[in-house]
């Protein structure tokens, strides 16, 4: 893919932070946006967030960082770390599905809320999918994603630790095989029964 990113286009105007990882990734990691960390080293997950996500790799899924592809529906760091909005997806999230293409990765791991909402949808909430794989299609290819819970939300509480463990032991769990992925008609939840 030839990275030209228009910076009078995009509505954050940083310099984007592109994904890296081996040519034939196990799987792909998708997270929302680069850090403060990201935008100076130039590379995804590097900060806190990413040794964490090191160590959740390592000790939960069995696998190494190195064999992962890691990316972000967003390119470039949103100030102050706020969440982004829409206008800057839209600017962005074409780097990914031409990346996603490219790849045709078996296996992609949504880390966070708003990258699970990019691949399931905007009513999905974590609390109802991490850590369970959904079949996913894009182009000619289909795929499973597995919502994950950011590394920085089990920075904040044992509980909240616990739900990050778990489902990266599923994402393990998943990439070896032993560990199916919902049918179609399982995806749709019903949100009637919400608050």
């Amino acid at each position: 893919m030839k990275r030209i990113c228009d910076i009078s286009e995009c509505p954050l105007g940083h310099r984007p932070v592109w994904g890296t990882g081996p040519d034939n990734p196990i799987c792909m990691l998708v997270g929302e946006a680069p850090g403060a960390d990201e935008d100076s080293y130039g590379e995804p997950f590097v900060g806190k967030s990413g040794q964490e996500l090191s160590m959740y790799l390592k000790q939960f899924t069995k696998i190494n960082r190195d064999h992962f592809w890691l990316d972000n529906v967003v390119k470039c760091h949103p100030p102050g770390n706020k969440d982004p909005l829409v206008e800057e997806i839209a600017c962005c999230d074409h780097y990914l599905t031409v990346k996603l293409d490219e790849l045709a990765p078996r296996f992609i791991g949504a880390v966070g809320r708003v990258a699970t909402q990019w691949f399931l949808g905007k009513k999905v909430t974590m609390d109802k999918v991490h850590g369970i794989p959904f079949h996913w299609e894009i182009g000619l290819f289909d795929t499973i994603v597995i919502p994950l819970y950011h590394p920085a939300y089990g920075l904040h509480s044992p509980r909240q630790m616990k739900d990050v463990i778990e489902d990266f032991t599923a994402l393990g769990r998943v990439i070896r095989g032993q560990m199916k992925p919902r049918s179609e008609c399982d995806i749709k939840l019903n949100y009637k029964l919400e608050k």
